[in-house]
């Protein structure tokens, strides 16, 4: 919204306050709904995309499109004014963005999962029942005693109904306390503003893309602004063809495919550097300044490198988690 506002500045009544109406609350809670209820059926019953995984999730930006592209036009088409402003469509997407955080990686599938296994998960070998399962305060960690963990990872048996009293006084407690949490993370980067959009003009590259969407929605023209222009059809239909034309090699192997992975040797005893035409990545580097860009593949190299001679010498310090590179050394 600190964005939006230098971007769009008004001489009238504060921008987070013409901007907070009633269709921008209600378009945005959709969108939250969306994504918390699409995210886990995606991940857990289609085991398809993770809809709500990384800092600009799909399962935001899949409604905030149809949101730029279908609804805002179809409210143009019934009368000019109807249009949603930017600020209007900012204030939805932030929404959803925030909303986003909840569910599966961002908060409830670890928070879940963690608070169910130190009944579920104890055994006579590591000796939780003794040493840890006394030290646990029943408000904040579900038992075990009626089977309702033991069911939350196999399942229910036949003719019971979800055990919602198990969960609901740790879940209370536990909101509460993300709810502290988030209340401080809030205030932090409220602290900070000023220092990184004022002083600092940090860019915010992922920030650009739904500012970009938004730019002149309130305009006379149905179609958003950043689509009008001939340069975004090139840049959009280079990987939308080459796409679609791998697609069919997913369902008739034999069909010849354009080769978008590959990888080669710098140095003896390096790990191969790959590379992989990646288009959202290319999008990310036209958003971001020459320094930021110089660092990312300058540290990359130097890092190839230092795994080189770590390996020459035959240091070994185990092997990264799902967080880091390939390599702690790097």
């Amino acid at each position: 919204m600190a964005l939006l506002q230098e971007r769009y500045p008004d001489s009238g009544r504060e921008p987070a306050l013409r901007d907070l109406t009633v269709r921008s609350m209600a378009l945005g809670a959709a969108m939250v709904v969306f994504v918390n209820v699409g995210a886990p059926y995606a991940k857990y019953i289609l085991h398809s995309s993770l809809m709500a995984c990384d800092y600009l999730p799909f399962g935001v930006m899949l409604p905030f499109i149809l949101a730029v592209l279908v609804l805002n036009p179809l409210l143009k088409t019934f009368r000019s004014t109807l249009g949603l402003t930017p600020g209007e469509l900012a204030v939805a997407f932030v929404m959803a963005l925030v909303g986003s955080t909840i569910p599966t990686f961002g908060l409830t599938g670890y928070l879940i999962s963690t608070i169910a296994s130190p009944y579920y998960n104890s055994t006579t070998e590591n000796g939780w029942g003794e040493y840890i399962q006394p030290n646990l305060p029943g408000w904040l960690i579900p038992s075990n005693d009626t089977g309702a963990m033991t069911w939350f990872f196999e399942g229910l048996p036949p003719g019971q109904s979800i055990p919602w009293g198990i969960w609901f006084p740790p879940l209370f407690w536990w909101l509460g306390f993300f709810a502290a949490l988030m209340t401080v993370c809030f205030c932090t980067v409220a602290i900070l503003r000023r220092q990184w959009i004022d002083n600092e003009r940090i860019v915010f590259p992922l920030a650009q893309v739904p500012l970009m969407m938004i730019e002149g929605s309130d305009g006379p023209g149905r179609m958003p602004a950043f689509m009008k222009g001939s340069l975004f059809w090139i840049g959009f239909a280079i990987p939308v063809v080459i796409i679609m034309w791998n697609v069919v090699g997913y369902f008739l192997p034999t069909f010849p495919t354009i080769a978008l992975n590959n990888q080669i040797n710098l140095l003896r005893d390096a790990p191969a550097m790959r590379l992989n035409i990646y288009f959202p990545l290319i999008g990310f580097a036209y958003l971001i300044n020459l320094d930021v860009a110089f660092s990312i593949w300058f540290f990359h190299l130097l890092g190839i490198a230092q795994l080189a001679v770590t390996n020459r010498f035959g240091f070994e310090v185990g092997k990264g988690d799902n967080y880091c590179s390939s390599s702690p050394v790097m």
